[in-house]
């Protein structure tokens, strides 16, 4: 086990500035995959595009348009998916 105290001062610093960086690039990954596109939600899910697109179609999955493309954010399929039908 890793005893902090018995670091100098200096080392407890950059110790705690690496964990912040750690922590922050762990935060900012996470928000980029909230969004996903056809092919992301289809990985995720486990099922086909054209299955994606249909649950979209048909209003069973929240899904935000931008021109053609269609984009999915997790936690709102999560939550849809998990609702009795």
């Amino acid at each position: 086990m890793f005893v902090v105290s018995a670091l100098s001062p200096e080392a407890r610093a950059e110790l705690a500035a690496w964990v912040d960086e750690r922590i922050q690039r762990a935060v900012t990954e996470a928000s980029m995959t909230e969004w996903m596109d056809v092919a992301a939600l289809a990985r995720y899910l486990g099922r086909s595009e054209k299955a994606v697109r249909h649950l979209a179609a048909r209003g069973r999955i929240p899904v935000h348009r931008e021109g053609s493309r269609l984009y999915f954010r997790r936690s709102e399929v999560d939550r849809a998916l998990s609702r009795p039908t």
